[in-house]
C-alpha cells in the first residue's frame, strides 16, 4: 500500500469534441484545457439552456473537480438528464463524492457504471477501486481493478485511446505493477500526445520512485499546456522539494495552485508538510483542519496531522488520530510511514523505527515501509538488520531507486572495498587502502573532541559512534539519501555520522567533524528534539572555539540581510534552513545560527543553553525553552536584543558606500517611481541601477549621462557609469569614473576592490596594493583581496609579500589546501620553522595526506628549541612515510630521528 494523496483524477473522463469546430462548446472547452477555468466556466455557463445543456453540464462537473470544487461538481453531474450522458454523469458524481470522503455514497454511485462500455465503465472502475482502497478493502479493490486487466487481456479495449491506456495504467499502478503501469502510459502519450492525463500519472509515479527528474518533466509538460492545473502545481511543488530542497520555490507554486483550487485540500496538505519541516507546527496544523473540512477522511491530512502531534509530543491528540484513520482504513498502513518521514527530518530515527514496525505489522507488503525502516536501521548503524528489511522490499517492489542504490552500495561497494577500525568510543567505516592513514589522523581528533564535548555538555552519548568516510562522493550521498548527489560535507544521524574521506582533500575535515559530533552530543541530549537553527548553531560555533580560523565569514552577508529587512526572528530561525533558495541561503542559515547560539552563551552561558537542551528532551518547545536560557525574557525581547547586538557588531559597514542589487530589483517599480516624479534626480538615479540589473545598458547609459549632466557627483550614476565603461572594456574610462566616485564620497568594498583588479591588470602594482589595503579595512573577512595580491606578488616573485598575503589569506580560506600548502612551501624555504608548524597545522586539516607537508612539519617540530616536540616530528615523518615510502628528502631526518 503506497502513500496515495487524494488526489481527483486530473482531467477527469475527458469529454469527446462531439461539437463543431470554434463551436461554443468547444471554445469552452479549449479555455477549460489551457487553465483559462473563471472563463471556462462562464462559456460553459452560457451554454446551459441550449442544445449542449448535458456536455456543458459534464465540462462544468470536471472543470469543478478539477479546481476542488467537489460540492459544485456533484451538484452539475446529478443535473444531467440526457440518456447517453447518464453513465459519464454517475462516474463524475462518484468522483465527487470520493473527493469529500463520501465513500459509500461514491461506491453506490460507482457501482452501476463500472460494467458500462468503453472509457466510462473503465474509469468507474478505477475510481471504485481507489473507493475500496481507501476503506482498506484490498480485495474488493484488487477486483476492481482486475476489470482492467482483463479487459486489456481480452483485447477489449481501444488502444488507439490514450484515455482508455491510462486508465489501464491506473490499475497497473494501484496494484503495484509499475513497469506495465509506465509501459502503457508511454503508449498514452505516444498515442495522444495532448492527454495530460497521462503525463500528470508519469509525474506522480516518478515522484513515488524518487526520480525527481523524471517527474519534473512531465509535470512541466503539463503546466505548459496548462499553466494554473493545480494536480500538476502540486506535483511539481513535491519536486522541487523532492530533488533540490527549493522550499521557495514550492511554496510559490503551493500559493498559485492554491489561488487556482482554494479549495482542494491537497496543497494545503503539501504546505503543511513543508511548515512540520520548519517546526511550524500550529501553521501546519491549522492548514489540515482546512483541508479536512473539505475531505474530513482525507488519510494523508490526517497522517500529516498525527505526524504533527508527535513532533510536538502531543500523545494524546496523536493516539486520538491514529484511532481515527485506523477506523476508517484498517489497513492504511501510509499512515505510519507519514509520521516517520517527518520523524526522521526531524531527527527522531530511534522512535521512527518503532513507528516503522507499527506499519509493517499493519501491512507486512508494504514495500516502501519496508525500506525505509530498513534505510533508518543503516542509520542507526545496524547495518544487518538494515539489509535484512531493504532486501525485503526489494523482493516486492523492484522499482524503487532508493532500495537499489543503497543495496548496491552495501553488497557490492561496502563489502569489498571498505572495512572497520575502531578506538575507544567510536568505529571508523573506512577504505581499506586508507584505514591505517585515517586511523592515525582521525581518530586522534575525534577522541579529543569527544573528551571536550563530554566535559563542556557532562553527556556521554551512547555508542559506540559511528563515522563513515567514503572514498567515492557518489557513495558518500547514496549511504546518506539513497541518491547519489549530495552538497552537504556531512551529515549526523545521531549516532551515526557519514562524510567524504579526509584524503580527498576537498574541504576541511577536521572542521567538519568537529561540528557532526557536536550534533550527536544536542541530538541526543535533547532526545532529537533540538531545532534546527540551535543543533547547527551550536556545532558551527563549537569549532571556532577550537581553532579560530574556522569560523564562517558571512558578516557582510548577514549587514545586507537586515538591510534588505529579511533578517529572520527567533521564533522562525529554522525557516532560513528549510527555506533556502540556494547553497549560499543555506550556508547563511548556518552562520546565523552560529551567531544566535553564540549570543546564547556569551550573555547567558553553556549550562543554560544545556538546561534548555534538557527542556526540549522533556517535550518543551522553543517558546518554553529559549526563557529558560535567558532567564526570563520573551522571545520579542530575546529577537529585539540580539539583532540589536547585531546592528551594532556591524555598524562598520555602514561607513562604506555599496550597491545592492536586490533593491533595484524591480524595474517597473523604479519606472513608475520616475514617471510619478520625473525632476527626481533620486528617483532617476536608482532608475540607472534598475536598467543595469536588468541587463538594459544603453537605456542605463542614457539615464546615467542624464542625472550626471544635473547633478555630477551622484554616486549612484557614477557607479552605473563604471560598470557600462567597464562592460565596454573601458578600462581607462572605468578607473577615472571610479575615482569621480571616491571623490563623491562613494567610498567601500566593492568600489576598492574593482579599482584594485583594475590597477593591477594595468601592471600598476603600487595602486592596485594600495586601493586592496583599503578594501581589505573596509571589510577585513572577504578573501577576493587577499587572493588578487596573492597572485599579483607571485608574479612580481616578491615572497615577502607573497608570504604575508598568504598567512593572512589562509585563515579566510579554511577549505582549500592549494593556499596553505604553498604558504608552509615558502615558510619552509625561508626557515621559518614556527610558521611552518602554525601554518602546516591549517594545511594538514585540509589535505592529510600530503606526504611533503609532514616531511616539512616534521623538520619543523625538530627544529624546536629544546627539541620537546621530537614525538611530534617523528609522527610526522611516519606519517610523511605511510603515504610514500620512497619520499626524497626524509632519508637524514630519519636517521636523525630513529625512525626506521
Amino acid at each position: 500500500m503506497k502513500i496515495l494523496p487524494a488526489l481527483l483524477l486530473a482531467a477527469l473522463i475527458p469529454l469527446p469534441c462531439l461539437a463543431a469546430p470554434d463551436s461554443p462548446l468547444q471554445r469552452a472547452q479549449k479555455l477549460h484545457g489551457v487553465g483559462s477555468y473563471a472563463a471556462a466556466q462562464a462559456a460553459y455557463g452560457k451554454l446551459l439552456r441550449g442544445r449542449h445543456r448535458s456536455r456543458a453540464l459534464l465540462g462544468l462537473a470536471r472543470l469543478k473537480l478539477e479546481i476542488g470544487e467537489p460540492a459544485a461538481a456533484l451538484m452539475a453531474a446529478r443535473k444531467v438528464k440526457a440518456k447517453p450522458h447518464r453513465a459519464r454523469a454517475r462516474a463524475l458524481a462518484g468522483a465527487a463524492l470520493l473527493a469529500r470522503g463520501k465513500l459509500t455514497e461514491a461506491a453506490a454511485a460507482l457501482a452501476p457504471v463500472v460494467g458500462k462500455p468503453g472509457a466510462v465503465g473503465m474509469r468507474a472502475a478505477v475510481l471504485l477501486g481507489r473507493v475500496h482502497l481507501q476503506q482498506g478493502k484490498a480485495e474488493q479493490a484488487k477486483a476492481a481493478f482486475e476489470r482492467l486487466y482483463d479487459l486489456f487481456d481480452g483485447d477489449k479495449i481501444d488502444r488507439s485511446s490514450a484515455e482508455q491506456l491510462t486508465l489501464v495504467a491506473m490499475a497497473c499502478r494501484y496494484t503495484d505493477n509499475f513497469r506495465d503501469a509506465a509501459d502503457t502510459l508511454k503508449d498514452a502519450k505516444s498515442t495522444d500526445p495532448l492527454f495530460l492525463e497521462a503525463y500528470l500519472e508519469l509525474g506522480e509515479i516518478s515522484l513515488e520512485k524518487y526520480e525527481a527528474g523524471h517527474a519534473e518533466r512531465h509535470f512541466g509538460d503539463v503546466l505548459r499546456a496548462n499553466p494554473n492545473h493545480p494536480r500538476a502545481l502540486v506535483g511539481m511543488a513535491r519536486v522541487k522539494l523532492e530533488q533540490t530542497a527549493d522550499v521557495t520555490a514550492a511554496l510559490k507554486l503551493l500559493a498559485r495552485a492554491r489561488k487556482v483550487a482554494p479549495g482542494d485540500p491537497e496543497p494545503r496538505v503539501a504546505l503543511a508538510s513543508v511548515m512540520l519541516d520548519a517546526e511550524q507546527y500550529r501553521e501546519a496544523e491549522e492548514q489540515l483542519v482546512r483541508a479536512l473540512e473539505r475531505n474530513p477522511r482525507h488519510l494523508l491530512a490526517l497522517s500529516t496531522l498525527a505526524a504533527s502531534f508527535v513532533l510536538r509530543d502531543d500523545k494524546g491528540s496523536f493516539e486520538r488520530t491514529r484511532a481515527k484513520v485506523l477506523q476508517l482504513n484498517p489497513r492504511h498502513g501510509a499512515f505510519y510511514r507519514v509520521v516517520v518521514r517527518h520523524m526522521v527530518r526531524h531527527h527522531r530515527y530511534a522512535e521512527a523505527l518503532k513507528m516503522g514496525h507499527l506499519a509493517i505489522k499493519l501491512d507486512p507488503r508494504d514495500w516502501y515501509a519496508l525500506a525505509s525502516l530498513g534505510t533508518n536501521y543503516l542509520r542507526q548503524g545496524d547495518d544487518k538488520t538494515g539489509l535484512t528489511y531493504l532486501k525485503r522490499a526489494w523482493k516486492g517492489d523492484r522499482f524503487n531507486v532508493r532500495t537499489f542504490n543503497l543495496l548496491n552500495l552495501f553488497e557490492d561497494v561496502i563489502a569489498r572495498e571498505y572495512t572497520f577500525v575502531s578506538s575507544k568510543h567510536f568505529r571508523l567505516r573506512v577504505h581499506r587502502d586508507e584505514a591505517a592513514l585515517l586511523q592515525r589522523t582521525v581518530i586522534p581528533l575525534l577522541e579529543e573532541a569527544y573528551a571536550l564535548y563530554v566535559k563542556k555538555y557532562r553527556f556521554k552519548p551512547s555508542g559506540p559512534i559511528t563515522v563513515e568516510l567514503f572514498r567515492n562522493p557518489k557513495h558518500y550521498a547514496v549511504r546518506t539519501v539513497g541518491l547519489p548527489g549530495l552538497g552537504a560535507l556531512g551529515v549526523c544521524f545521531g549516532k551515526v555520522i557519514t562524510s567524504i574521506s579526509p584524503l580527498a582533500g576537498r574541504f576541511n575535515w577536521g572542521q567538519v567533524l568537529w561540528h557532526e559530533l557536536n550534533h550527536v552530543f544536542t541530538i541526543q541530549l535533547s532526545r532529537s528534539r533540538v531545532p534546527r537553527w540551535l543543533t547547527e548553531g551550536l556545532a558551527d560555533m563549537e569549532p571556532t572555539l577550537r581553532r579560530p580560523e574556522w569560523k564562517r565569514e558571512h558578516d557582510f552577508d548577514i549587514f545586507r540581510a537586515m538591510a534588505r529587512g529579511k533578517r529572520r526572528s527567533v521564533r522562525h530561525m529554522n525557516t532560513a534552513f528549510t527555506r533556502a533558495r540556494n547553497m549560499n541561503d543555506m550556508v547563511l542559515a548556518y552562520y546565523q545560527g552560529s551567531l544566535l547560539a553564540r549570543y546564547l552563551v556569551q550573555r547567558h552561558g553553556l549550562a543554560r543553553v544545556i538546561a534548555g537542551l534538557k527542556a526540549f528532551a522533556r517535550g518543551k518547545r522553543v517558546a518554553q525553552v529559549l526563557p529558560i536560557i535567558t532567564g526570563g525574557q520573551s522571545l520579542k525581547e530575546l529577537d529585539r536584543r540580539f539583532w540589536a547586538a547585531q546592528k551594532k557588531r556591524l555598524a562598520h559597514y555602514n561607513k562604506g558606500f555599496y550597491v545592492d542589487p536586490e533593491r533595484y530589483s524591480d524595474l517597473a517599480a523604479r519606472l513608475r517611481a520616475v514617471k510619478a516624479r520625473p525632476g527626481d534626480l533620486d528617483a532617476r538615479a536608482a532608475l540607472t541601477v534598475a536598467l543595469l540589473v536588468a541587463g538594459k545598458k544603453q537605456e542605463a547609459q542614457r539615464q546615467a549621462e542624464r542625472v550626471l549632466a544635473a547633478r555630477k557627483d551622484d554616486k549612484l550614476a557614477l557607479f552605473t557609469s563604471a560598470q557600462l565603461h567597464l562592460a565596454r572594456n573601458d578600462l581607462a574610462g572605468t578607473v577615472a569614473t571610479l575615482k569621480r566616485l571616491l571623490a563623491a564620497g562613494g567610498d567601500g568594498y566593492e568600489v576598492r576592490l574593482m579599482l584594485g583588479r583594475l590597477m593591477l591588470d594595468l601592471g600598476n602594482l603600487a595602486a592596485g596594493k594600495r586601493h586592496l589595503d583599503r578594501a581589505k579595512k573596509l571589510d577585513p573577512e572577504r578573501a577576493q583581496t587577499y587572493m588578487l595580491m596573492v597572485g599579483a606578488y607571485e608574479k612580481a616573485k616578491d615572497l615577502p609579500a607573497l608570504i604575508r598575503e598568504l598567512k593572512a589569506l589562509v585563515q579566510l580560506d579554511q577549505q582549500r589546501a592549494a593556499y596553505a600548502l604553498r604558504l608552509v612551501q615558502l615558510l619552509a624555504e625561508k626557515g621559518d620553522h614556527a610558521g611552518v608548524r602554525r601554518y602546516g597545522r591549517l594545511a594538514y586539516y585540509i589535505q592529510p595526506a600530503s606526504a611533503r607537508l609532514h616531511l616539512a612539519l616534521a623538520r619543523a617540530h625538530d627544529a624546536r628549541a629544546p627539541r620537546r616536540n621530537i614525538k611530534k616530528a617523528r609522527w610526522h615523518l611516519q606519517t610523511a612515510l605511510m603515504i610514500d615510502k620512497k619520499l626524497q628528502g626524509a632519508a637524514k631526518l630519519k636517521k636523525r630521528l630513529g625512525v626506521k
